[in-house]
C-alpha cells in the first residue's frame, strides 16, 4: 500500500484509452472513503482522446488527516460519465512525527513548600522532514514506589504492571498536551521549571506540580501523536 505524508503534493498519472480520437474528455482522480465523498481531488482535467492509450496527469494534494483512503478515477466524454474506476490499492496517509532528543530530568526544591521536590524537565525537539510538521506533544510519566516495591497507576493505585500516564498534574502550570509546529529543520527547546508562576493574589504561593514525594522513582518523557518518544529522564527521591 503506497504511503504518503499529510499535505504532500503528488501527481497521479492515469492511463486512459478512449476511441475514436478527437473527443473532448475530462478525468478526475480523488481519494475518499467512498465514491461520493471526495477528501482530496485533482479536479477535472481536460484532454482530447487520441484513439489509443494515453497518460493523463492529475496533480493532487494528499489529505491532511492520517488514515487509509480508496482511490477513484472518473472519466467523462462530452460531459457524460464514461468510466468510474476504483484503484486496486488504497493510499495510506501517515502522520509525520517529530524527532526527540534525550529528556533531561532533575530534582529541584519547591520554592513555596521546601519539603517537596519538583521535576525540572528539558528536551530538544526537532523536525527532520522536508515539510512543516504539526503535532500535539504529551508530557508523560510513570511512578514506582520504592517503599512498597510496586508501580503506581495513573489514578494513584498500586498495580503490578507499569502504567504510562499523561502527566495531568502538570496541566496546572503547562498545557498538556501542547501543540507544536516546526518548519523543516527547525528545532524547539522544551523546558519546564517544575512550578507555576506566583499567584498574583498570593505572591508567596508558587504551586509545584507534580510535587515529588520521597521514596519514589519517577520517569518522565515526551511523545507525539505519531508515537515518537524522547528517552526517559529518571528522578529518584
Amino acid at each position: 500500500m503506497p504511503s504518503f505524508s499529510p499535505g504532500a503534493q503528488k501527481v497521479a498519472v492515469a492511463p486512459i484509452t478512449i476511441s475514436p480520437a478527437g473527443l473532448n474528455c475530462h478525468s478526475e482522480v480523488f481519494l475518499g472513503p467512498n465514491a461520493t465523498t471526495k477528501v482530496a481531488t485533482s479536479g477535472l482535467k481536460a484532454f482530447t482522446s487520441i484513439g489509443s492509450g494515453q497518460l493523463v496527469r492529475h496533480p493532487l494534494v494528499m489529505p491532511s488527516a492520517a488514515g487509509t483512503y480508496r482511490v477513484y478515477v472518473d472519466v467523462y466524454v462530452a460531459g457524460q460519465l464514461f468510466l468510474a474506476y476504483v484503484g486496486v490499492e488504497d493510499v495510506q496517509i501517515v502522520s509525520l512525527g517529530l524527532s526527540f532528543g534525550a529528556m533531561s530530568a532533575s530534582r529541584g526544591t519547591c520554592p513555596s513548600a521546601i519539603g517537596w521536590g519538583i521535576a525540572v524537565l528539558s528536551c530538544n525537539i526537532s523536525n527532520p522532514h522536508s515539510q512543516s510538521v504539526t503535532q500535539k506533544v504529551k508530557i508523560m510519566w510513570a511512578r514506582y514506589s520504592k517503599t512498597y516495591g510496586q508501580w503506581v497507576s495513573c489514578d494513584g493505585q498500586f498495580v503490578a504492571v507499569r502504567e504510562n500516564c499523561l502527566c495531568t498534574q502538570i496541566i496546572t502550570c503547562l498545557l498538556n498536551p501542547f501543540p507544536l509546529t516546526l518548519a523543516p529543520s527547525e528545532s524547539f527547546q522544551f523546558y519546564y521549571k517544575g512550578y507555576c508562576n506566583p499567584d498574583p493574589a498570593d505572591p508567596a504561593w508558587t504551586p509545584c506540580v507534580p510535587a515529588l514525594g520521597m521514596n519514589y522513582t519517577f520517569y518522565f518523557w515526551l511523545e507525539d501523536e505519531a508515537g515518537n518518544k524522547s528517552s526517559e529522564g529518571v528522578i529518584s527521591t
